[in-house]
C-alpha cells in the first residue's frame, strides 16, 4: 500500500502484493562505494568502485545503472537498505541522504542495517561460496574492524553464524584487546580496512581479506523487512491505526484529541513561561557518529542522546 499526498489531502492506493521483494542496497560508509540490487534476499545485481571517496557522484550513477541493466522500474521497489555506520561520517552521510530522499519520493520503507553485520555477512558468504579458507570455522569468532584512525578502530564481535556476542565499539587495539574471545581457544578472525593495522598485535589472531559491500546487506534485509524492522512514511490518517494498536480511544466523532506542547509541557511540572529567548544550550560534538556508549574523538550515540536529554531537562527547571 503506499500513501500519496496532493493539494486536496491524502488518499490511499493498494498495491498488489509481489511473490517476492526488490530491495536496492546502498553501502557507502568506507572508502568503497557499492550499490546492489537484491531479489527475496539474493543478489541480483552490483556495482562497486575503490576508487576513492567520490561517493556522492557514483551512488546515483550506480544505481541508475543497476535499474537499467535490470529492466527494473524505480516504483517496483520494495525498500531501500543501506548501511548505516560506523564508517566515515561524510560517507554515511552521503548514502543515507540518497537513501531516504530515495524513499521519500517513492513512498517505500527504508532498512538501515549495522555495517559491521554486513560486512559479516559478507564474510560468511565468501566462506561458504569457498574463496576463504580458515580452519574450524564453524567455531570461529568474527570480528570485523572498520578503521577509525591511529591504532582505534569500530568493531563488534560474531560468532560463526552471525550472531553478536558484543556491542559496537571503538576499540584502541593492543596486545590485550579481545582476551574475552582469544583466549577460549577458538580460531579469532579479524577482517575489514581497519585489520591490517591490528594484526600485529594480535599474533594469534587470522586476518583474512574482506571489503564492504552491499551483497552483505541483501539477506539481512530482507530479514528485517520480514519482521517488520523498518523505517517508514506515515501520514496522519495512517497514524490513527497506529493509535488504535497502542490502546488509544477515539471520541465520539472517531478523532483523536491531541494536545499542545504547553500542555505536555505543563504535566511535566514545567513552566515554559520560565524559559526565556536567551536560554539557549549549545551542545558540541565533533568526531565520526558511532553507536553505543563512551568519551573520546568518536560520537558516541547513546551518549549523546542521554547528554541532549539532560541538557533539556536542565532548561525546563531553570
Amino acid at each position: 500500500m503506499s500513501v500519496r499526498r496532493s493539494a486536496g489531502g491524502v488518499w490511499i492506493e493498494k498495491r498488489k502484493k509481489k511473490d517476492m521483494s526488490l530491495i536496492l542496497c546502498i553501502e557507502t560508509g568506507t572508502d568503497i562505494c557499492s550499490v546492489g540490487l537484491a531479489r527475496d534476499g539474493e543478489l541480483i545485481s552490483l556495482r562497486e568502485s575503490d576508487q576513492g571517496r567520490d561517493h556522492a557522484r557514483q551512488v546515483g550513477v550506480f544505481v541508475d545503472e543497476l535499474l537499467s541493466q535490470t529492466g527494473i522500474a524505480p516504483e517496483e521497489l520494495d525498500a531501500v537498505a543501506v548501511g548505516k555506520g560506523p564508517g566515515s561520517y561524510t560517507g554515511l552521510r552521503i548514502g543515507v541522504s540518497f537513501a531516504k530522499g530515495l524513499c521519500y519520493g517513492l513512498r517505500i520503507p527504508l532498512v538501515a542495517i549495522g555495517s559491521l553485520d554486513a560486512l559479516t555477512e559478507v564474510a560468511k558468504e565468501d566462506y561458504e561460496a569457498g574463496i576463504l579458507s580458515v580452519d574450524r570455522w564453524e567455531e570461529a569468532c568474527l570480528c570485523p574492524m572498520v578503521d577509525a584512525r591511529r591504532m582505534e578502530v569500530y568493531t563488534r564481535v560474531f560468532d560463526a553464524a552471525g550472531t553478536p556476542l558484543s556491542d559496537v565499539s571503538a576499540e584502541v587495539v593492543t596486545a590485550e584487546s579481545f582476551a574475552a574471545w582469544r583466549g577460549d581457544g577458538r580460531p579469532f578472525v579479524i577482517f575489514g580496512n581497519g585489520a591490517a593495522k591490528c594484526a600485529g598485535l594480535l599474533p594469534d589472531a587470522t586476518l583474512i581479506q574482506v571489503a564492504p559491500s552491499a551483497r552483505g546487506l541483501a539477506r539481512l534485509a530482507q530479514e528485517a523487512l520480514d519482521h517488520g524492522m523498518v523505517d517508514g512514511l506515515l501520514f496522519e490518517d495512517q497514524m490513527d491505526d497506529v493509535f488504535r494498536e497502542h490502546g488509544a480511544v477515539a471520541k465520539s466523532d472517531g478523532q483523536f484529541e491531541f494536545v499542545t506542547l504547553g500542555q505536555y509541557v505543563s504535566q511535566l511540572n514545567a513552566d515554559l513561561k520560565n524559559i526565556s529567548s536567551s536560554q539557549i544550550a549549545i551542545v558540541y560534538a565533533d568526531g565520526a557518529i558511532v553507536d553505543g556508549k563512551g568519551y573520546g574523538d568518536d560520537i558516541y550515540g547513546n551518549t549523546l542522546a542521554a547528554k541532549l536529554a539532560e541538557v533539556r531537562l536542565s532548561l525546563i527547571h531553570i
